[in-house]
């Protein structure tokens, strides 16, 4: 039988946005619901383990390149005040304790699995990381084309390609050290994969796509098939962290590269 609740209804929920009406009616009908129930209780957990693990950047002053004027300028017709919708989006992801009305708008891949609004970029790049994961992970002898021993040479030559300056992460306090990376095709350009791994041979790939047309989001988590993808987009730039990790280390993990490829746009800014 068909829920009558839909995922936007169940986010709002889970989220607060309800009148004490409806909240109380939908509380009737989860109890009724054990689909609907599951997925309501999945989303509190992720916004559970995003406020854990973005907590200290409440405390962070907000990048320049977040200025509602500067915003404004980038959005022709648009004035500094309704920059401040925009603003909120990129906000939510740099302080994930805002995780409540920011998802609800910007989540195209929740934790359920399925697209919810304006797929196609974010199927593309979802796709892209997982399947780049899934090939060149298990590799032995030729996981990379270029090793970390030349990261210098890997970054100059991939930022060239994608036209984009590419910072990569110090992941040692997670564990993980730069194995090296590789040119990756995603029509109609390039893209690049960087792998990292573990003492115990745990290996997690990052992506980074150019996607025209993309509009900066929040950061947005898909899984399946025993592989965590979190994901955002920023700049035109499409990128996608990938590995058999729980939610909380994926989640640190995309801070590091957020924040390492923040750093070229707050000085631009």
């Amino acid at each position: 039988m068909t829920s009558p609740l839909d995922p936007t209804e169940i986010h709002a929920f889970v989220d607060g946005e309800l009148d004490a009406q409806r909240r109380a009616e939908v509380e009737r009908l989860l109890a009724d619901d054990a689909d609907a129930a599951a997925e309501a209780k999945a989303w509190r957990e992720q916004n559970d383990a995003l406020k854990r693990a973005f907590a200290p950047v409440m405390a962070e002053t907000v990048p320049a390149r977040l200025d509602p004027k500067r915003l404004s300028r980038a959005l022709p017709g648009m004035g500094w005040q309704d920059a401040r919708v925009p603003m909120a989006a990129s906000i939510a992801f740099v302080a994930g304790g805002l995780v409540g009305a920011a998802l609800l708008a910007l989540v195209q891949y929740g934790v359920m699995g399925g697209p919810q609004a304006g797929p196609d970029l974010s199927t593309r790049l979802v796709v892209l990381a997982a399947d780049t994961h899934r090939v060149f992970a298990p590799e032995v002898r030729h996981p990379v084309e270029v090793s970390a021993s030349e990261e210098g040479h890997l970054v100059q030559w991939l930022s060239k390609r994608l036209s984009y300056p590419i910072t990569l992460p110090d992941l040692a306090g997670e564990g993980l050290k730069l194995v090296g990376g590789r040119l990756l095709s995603n029509a109609p350009g390039a893209a690049a994969m960087f792998m990292y791994e573990s003492a115990s041979g745990e290996r997690i790939t990052i992506v980074c796509s150019r996607m025209t047309g993309a509009r900066d989001s929040a950061f947005r988590i898909s899984e399946g098939k025993g592989l965590s993808t979190a994901y955002w987009f920023d700049d035109q730039i499409g990128f996608a962290v990938s590995g058999p990790l729980d939610r909380e280390k994926l989640l640190r993990v995309s801070r590091r590269v957020f924040e390492a490829m923040e750093r070229h746009a707050d000085r631009a800014g």
